[in-house]
C-alpha cells in the first residue's frame, strides 16, 4: 500500500511539474463581506501586494508573455546546442544566446533585469512547437 501511494504521489508530482500554472487574482473589496462597500486602503494594499500595477504596465506595452530567465532557460534550453544540456553562465546570458539561436527578431522580445518579455503570441507558439518537436527527438 505504501509503495502504491508513493508511486501515485510521484506520478502526480510529475504531472504538476510539467504544467505551467496560471492564477486568477481576486481582490476582496472589504473585510465585512458587505455588498457595495469598498475599502480603498484594503484594495490598494492588495493591488500592490499582488503586483497588479506591474502586470498592467507590461500588458499595456503589448507583451503577451513574461518569464523569469531561469524558468525560460530551463524549459527551452534544449533548442540551442550552446545551452543544452547544461549552461554554465548566468541565466540572462543563456537566454540571450538561446533567443539568438532560435532567431527572435528585436521587435519580438525585450530583456528585462530578471525576465524575458515576448510581445507576440505567435513567437511563443513557434518556440513551444519547436520545444515539443525537440522533446520528441530527445
Amino acid at each position: 500500500v505504501a509503495t502504491q501511494f508513493k508511486n501515485s504521489l510521484t506520478s502526480l508530482i510529475e504531472i504538476l511539474m510539467s504544467k505551467e500554472p496560471s492564477y486568477i487574482r481576486c481582490i476582496k473589496p472589504n473585510d465585512n463581506k458587505e455588498p457595495g462597500k469598498f475599502d480603498d486602503f484594503l484594495i490598494r494594499h492588495q493591488v500592490k501586494y499582488l503586483g497588479l500595477m506591474e502586470h498592467l504596465r507590461v500588458r499595456r506595452a503589448g507583451f503577451a508573455y513574461r518569464r523569469k530567465y531561469e524558468l525560460f532557460l530551463q524549459r527551452y534550453k534544449c533548442l540551442c546546442p550552446a545551452t543544452w544540456p547544461n549552461w554554465h553562465g548566468t541565466a540572462a546570458e543563456g537566454v540571450e544566446r538561446l533567443i539568438k539561436h532560435i532567431g527572435y527578431k528585436p521587435e519580438e522580445y525585450k530583456l528585462g533585469r530578471t525576465k524575458i518579455f515576448i510581445r507576440f503570441p505567435k513567437t511563443l507558439f513557434a518556440t513551444e512547437d519547436a520545444f515539443e518537436y525537440r522533446k520528441q527527438l530527445l
